[in-house]
């Protein structure tokens, strides 16, 4: 959601830097929390199936979660600083709305300002790249892979969720204590045991082996990312940063669905397509190793 640039670019306000990490990992793992308590409430509505004559309980499950929605949006809605505390026109709000693209290009054009920023974001994007694929497929090939029906995937997602928000609380915790990048080296050797998991076992029990280790890369990634990010950001500067961040990563999320697409059903294997996505860890793996050894550089001199 493009709105997460928009509430991402507190972090530098609400925290030290050495508290950022645990804020957006406490965040993040909420975040899964609330995923689990749509999960319960909407149980008593999906729990019949997906068949057609069940759709339309289906469907009511997307008001039930744009309520909860709504409800946990309310406290930042209210308590969080606003720069504009009086409405906005419609001729005000344009205007904001020609500024805020100009902007982008402006960033854009002044990316030498802001080198290590984008070279963080450039490796960040191919993480993603991976995270969103196995988003959008983990489904679809627990599904056609190992033969799992809605009912199974559901409590796989359950347990997902369970591991995530341990996970990426504990994540966040010690992050600020430590040098993000060591711990996203662990991450990232965790990514390459979810990938080389997918592509070649073929044990009854995979899909919860499957669903623990994504549980303890995914939330714990995204979130030590951008609490990495927000340390970098100039404060003055995190409203224009975090918002660019957020639009251009949903153009590069692109690629890996695209690839993971293509590899699939040019070939009918989904296995060797989720291989294919060791190509964007190592290339994010490598650029981001690179911003940490060009920041160290600058501590020492």
């Amino acid at each position: 959601m493009l709105s997460a640039g928009l509430y991402d670019a507190y972090l530098p306000d609400l925290v030290t830097p050495h508290q950022v990490g645990k804020l957006s990992g406490w965040g993040w793992g909420l975040g899964y929390l609330g995923g689990l308590a749509c999960f319960v409430l909407t149980l008593s509505l999906t729990r019949p199936g997906l068949e057609p004559e069940h759709l339309p309980l289906f469907r009511l499950t997307f008001w039930v979660v744009a309520g909860f929605y709504l409800v946990v949006a309310l406290p930042a809605l209210l308590w969080l600083p606003r720069a504009s505390p009086q409405p906005l026109t419609w001729p005000q709000t344009r205007r904001l709305i020609r500024q805020a693209y100009g902007q982008v290009f402006t960033t854009l054009r002044h990316w030498r300002q802001h080198a290590s920023l984008f070279q963080f974001l450039a490796g960040y994007y191919l993480l993603s790249d991976a995270i969103v694929t196995l988003n959008a497929f983990i489904a679809i090939y627990l599904s056609t892979v190992f033969g799992l029906g809605v009912g199974q995937i559901l409590q796989l997602s359950v347990l997902f969720n369970l591991v995530s928000v341990v996970s990426t609380i504990g994540w966040g915790s010690v992050s600020d204590r430590t040098s993000p990048h060591r711990l996203l080296q662990s991450l990232l050797g965790l990514w390459v045991a979810v990938i080389l998991v997918m592509a070649f076992s073929t044990h009854p029990q995979t899909p919860i082996l499957i669903a623990l280790l994504t549980g303890l890369v995914f939330g714990p990634t995204q979130s030590l990312c951008r609490g990495w990010f927000a340390k970098l950001v100039p404060p003055a500067q995190a409203g224009e940063l975090f918002g660019f961040h957020a639009l251009v990563s949903r153009v590069s999320a692109i690629f890996g669905p695209l690839l993971f697409g293509s590899i699939s059903s040019s070939t009918g294997n989904q296995r060797l397509a989720v291989l294919s996505l060791l190509l964007f860890v190592a290339g994010g793996s490598w650029i981001l190793w690179r911003v940490a050894r060009a920041g160290e550089s600058r501590l020492r001199s």
